[in-house]
C-alpha cells in the first residue's frame, strides 16, 4: 500500500490525533486527508471538526398514565471528510475503519464500505478539462484575437467531501466502558481507497470523542454543528 502517513510519538500524538495527517510527500500520486465537518450533518451527538459529545446512555423523557415510556433522541455518530487527490485519475474511496486508541474503552474496531465508492477527483486542467497531475500535463491554450499569443493551461485540485462517516455506530455505543465516560478519548480513521489502475492508498486521520450521558430530552433537532 501507498501509506501516506508517517508515525508520530511523544506530545505530537495529541497534535496528529486532533488534525488528522497527510502525506509523506514522497509519493507521486496522494490521497491527501484535508479535515473531518459536520456540515449539513442532522444528529444528537454534537460534532465538530475536530471532536464530539457522544450519547451512549438513551434516557426516559417520561413516562404516561398507562406506562409507557418516551425515550430521548438517538442516533449514530457521524462526520464528514475532506479529501485533496493529487494524482490525475480519480481515487475511488472503499473503505474505512474506526479504531479506538483507549484499550480500556470497550470499543472494538470497525470496518465500513463506503456505498457507491464516492470519487475523489484527481487534477483537471482548468480550460479544457483533461486529467492531469501537474501544470505540465496541460497544454497551452491559444491568447485569442488580441494576438496576446499561448496561455499556460494550469492544473487544478479540487476538495472532495465524503459525507456520512460513522465513527460510532449503536453497536459500538452499547459497548462503551463507563469508566471512560466524561474523558477525552482519542480515535484514528483509517480510509483505503483505488484508483483506475488498482494502486492501493490509504491514509490516518484522528479524532476525539467525549463519551458520557448526555441528556437530549428536550432536543428535538440534533447537533452536528461545525465546519471547517
Amino acid at each position: 500500500m501507498w501509506r501516506l502517513c508517517k508515525a508520530v510519538t511523544g506530545a505530537a500524538v495529541l497534535t496528529t490525533l486532533a488534525l488528522g495527517c497527510g502525506s509523506t510527500g514522497e509519493d507521486n500520486l496522494v490521497m491527501r486527508f484535508i479535515g473531518f465537518n459536520a456540515d449539513g450533518i442532522t444528529q444528537e451527538d454534537t460534532a465538530s471538526p475536530t471532536s464530539a459529545d457522544v450519547d451512549v446512555v438513551q434516557d426516559v423523557c417520561s413516562v404516561s398514565e398507562q406506562g409507557v415510556p418516551t425515550f430521548e433522541p438517538f442516533t449514530a455518530t457521524t462526520i464528514n471528510a475532506v479529501f485533496r487527490n493529487e494524482e490525475a485519475a480519480n481515487i475511488h474511496l472503499k473503505t474505512y475503519t474506526v479504531h479506538f486508541n483507549d484499550p480500556n474503552s470497550g470499543v472494538a474496531d470497525v470496518t465500513a464500505s463506503l456505498v457507491g465508492n464516492p470519487d475523489l477527483l484527481g487534477g483537471r486542467c482548468s480550460s479544457s478539462g483533461t486529467q492531469c497531475a501537474v501544470s505540465t500535463d496541460c497544454v497551452s491554450v491559444g491568447g485569442g484575437g488580441g494576438g496576446t499569443g499561448a496561455q499556460e493551461d494550469t492544473c487544478t485540485h479540487t476538495d472532495s467531501t465524503v459525507d456520512g462517516i460513522v465513527l460510532v455506530d449503536f453497536a459500538a455505543k452499547e459497548h462503551v466502558n463507563p469508566e471512560i465516560f466524561g474523558q477525552a478519548t482519542s480515535l484514528t480513521v483509517t480510509f483505503v481507497g483505488k484508483d483506475d489502475a488498482n494502486r492501493t492508498f490509504e491514509v490516518t486521520a484522528g479524532y476525539v470523542v467525549i463519551f458520557g450521558d448526555f441528556n437530549n430530552c428536550a432536543t428535538t433537532t440534533g447537533g452536528g454543528a461545525g465546519g471547517s
